[in-house]
């Protein structure tokens, strides 16, 4: 398998994470796609609540590693819905997982 076969064939890593009150979650890595789709969003703003309530719809997976919520204005109203403690710990750990957080770098430094 050639380098570049080896890169495409690259999946993104997850982690299960327990939230109080919901239980066992999958938050995933984002694909360089989605990085840039949220990233679009950060642009020109300092308001990060779309950033994150998007991060949910991209990262949060079921157990077989399908999105929970879609990208429609309904899915991103019931995400919105959601308990702020819920919102806030999911997506904490897509931050930490994506290397969004000074400690994440940190650590992939050392890896």
């Amino acid at each position: 398998m050639t380098l570049r076969d080896r890169i495409l064939s690259a999946k993104p890593k997850g982690k299960s994470v327990e939230i109080e009150s919901v239980g066992m979650v999958f938050i995933s890595q984002m694909t360089g796609e989605e990085f840039i789709a949220l990233q679009k969003l950060r642009e020109g703003t300092e308001d990060t609540t779309e950033f994150a309530i998007s991060a949910i719809q991209s990262c949060l997976k079921d157990e077989d590693g399908k999105r929970v919520f879609g990208d429609s204005e309904a899915e991103k109203a019931l995400v919105k819905s959601l308990p702020y403690h819920v919102i806030s710990r999911i997506f904490s750990e897509i931050l930490k997982i994506n290397s969004f957080t000074d400690e994440a770098v940190n650590e992939a430094k050392k890896n």
